[in-house]
């Protein structure tokens, strides 16, 4: 680059020395023992309205090597490694720079620009929201034309990251007599003690004692018997924490509803259906307890069908004098009923659970056919186990019972075992029969229909004209 010319700012990056001194060396005509060739520019500021230009190929060697170096384009300077975060780090804080590395060091426009961005907030790599600083904005230029390289701004990691400073605890280290190898034996046999007792679903402090009781154990078994062995074997709380992620294993055996609850879900919109396109039907307990002719007590059976369009449901109650559950029979009847009604009619599609008393919808495929609103094959979908969040209905039922049906007199609170308990030694008064809970479920019904829908709309109709087509076959 024969002709190339660096302002004294250039310059003085280059030796790393003060724009003052720079000025004075390109006025002698001489660095490092070498003649250079300048050119005097008349421009505002300066000494005399002169400023200074320095040809390139005149300067060291060395000099000339440097400048080069720090040309490099983007993708040279990520030659050496970086680890992901560090280079998410550098590429997010060089974009935040850059507006201020178009400008030459010491001028009035890079001043201003730092002066912009402090005080802004912005979004992070890591998704969090900060707020700039000028300061250490420059902290970060610096460190960027000091290096020539994204290297410079992401912060230095440890040395021994990811190794272990501590094998099982400082003291149980420190006072263990045998080579590291028994050491590291011990703390794997620990661990997999420890994954154990997780699984098999113990609490912390549990799985704490239990491991320094084996820890204890295992010391023996190697001739390592001080006297103070129970305090050194004292398992420290942050290496059980360090397995707690298998309780997972204890939680999938016990507990599937609550694994499957933390599963990512995927929103759905009921924009473009029809009117009985899809509709989802259960069979849900009623948490109100209602009295029997012979004087047990037992809970309705609930059996409901939303139209996922309008979000109206059809109910039907049954209620069981005998032991037993809801039959086949039972729920066909409903479903008859709510296809002969004028305000519903025959469904396109059937999203149903896998329960014996839904077997009978596998006969429907044909029937279905009849309403031709859905050219999709597939007329009969079961849903998944232990998905319950994935039927919009379970949210009627929690609804509805939540914040209606627990004014009604015994109302459980969904846990049937631990009944709500109005004075010490009495448990909560039933229904006296099902004729009068049924009076009352539905007038519970009409008042949650008449002022949660109210609120909304479903494809640009009031909720209330809605809930009012709802309620017609219900007070009969």
């Amino acid at each position: 680059m024969p002709d190339k010319f660096l302002n004294i700012s250039e310059v003085s990056d280059l030796i790393g020395c003060s724009p003052q001194w720079a000025r004075k060396l390109a006025r002698d005509g001489r660095i490092s023992g070498e003649n250079i060739d300048v050119r005097a520019i008349k421009s505002k500021g300066g000494r005399s309205g002169l400023t200074y230009n320095v040809r390139l190929a005149s300067l060291p060697q060395s000099l000339q090597e440097a400048f080069k170096a720090s040309q490099n384009t983007f993708e040279d300077r990520l030659k050496a490694p970086l680890s992901t975060y560090a280079a998410q780090q550098s590429t997010w804080r060089y974009e935040q720079i850059s507006s201020i590395l178009q400008h030459g060091k010491n001028t009035p426009a890079r001043a201003a620009a730092f002066q912009a961005l402090d005080g802004v907030s912005v979004w992070d790599w890591n998704g969090r929201k900060t707020k700039l600083n000028k300061h250490t904005l420059r902290d970060w230029v610096n460190r960027f034309e000091e290096a020539g390289s994204l290297h410079a701004l992401a912060d230095k990691e440890r040395a021994d990251k990811g190794k272990k400073r501590t094998i099982i605890s400082r003291q149980y280290d420190a006072a263990f007599p045998f080579e590291d190898a028994k050491l590291f034996l011990i703390a794997d046999e620990l661990a997999t003690y420890i994954q154990g007792v997780i699984k098999g679903g113990a609490s912390l402090t549990k799985t704490i004692s239990f491991a320094s009781r084996h820890l204890a154990e295992l010391s023996k078994s190697e001739g390592f018997e001080p006297p103070n062995l129970k305090k050194l074997c004292q398992v420290p709380r942050r290496v059980v924490e360090r397995h707690s992620h298998y309780r997972k294993v204890h939680q999938l055996k016990y507990d599937r509803k609550a694994i499957n609850d933390t599963l990512p879900r995927q929103r759905r919109t009921k924009a473009g259906l029809l009117p009985m396109q899809v509709v989802t039907m259960d069979v849900h307990p009623v948490d109100v307890t209602v009295l029997r002719e012979d004087g047990s007590i037992a809970h309705p059976r609930l059996i409901a069908f939303q139209d996922e369009a309008t979000s109206r449901v059809w109910c039907e109650l049954i209620f069981l004098e005998k032991s037993g559950d809801v039959r086949n029979a039972d729920v066909i009847r409903a479903f008859a009923r709510m296809v002969e009604h004028p305000e519903f009619g025959m469904p396109a599609m059937l999203y149903c659970d896998n329960g014996s008393e839904y077997n009978f919808v596998e006969f429907f495929h044909d029937a279905l056919k009849l309403n031709a609103c859905t050219s999709r094959d597939m007329r009969i979908v079961h849903a998944l186990p232990y998905n319950a969040s994935a039927k919009p209905i379970e949210g009627f039922f929690g609804r509805l019972e939540t914040n209606y049906l627990n004014t009604l007199q015994g109302y459980v609170a969904g846990n049937r075992m631990d009944q709500k308990r109005p004075a010490p030694g009495k448990r909560q008064t039933p229904q006296v029969d099902f004729e009068t809970f049924k009076q009352k479920f539905f007038q519970q019904l009409w008042a949650f229909e008449t002022t949660v829908s109210s609120a909304r709309t479903v494809n640009g109709i009031s909720h209330k004209s809605v809930a009012a087509m709802r309620t017609l076959h219900r007070v009969c």
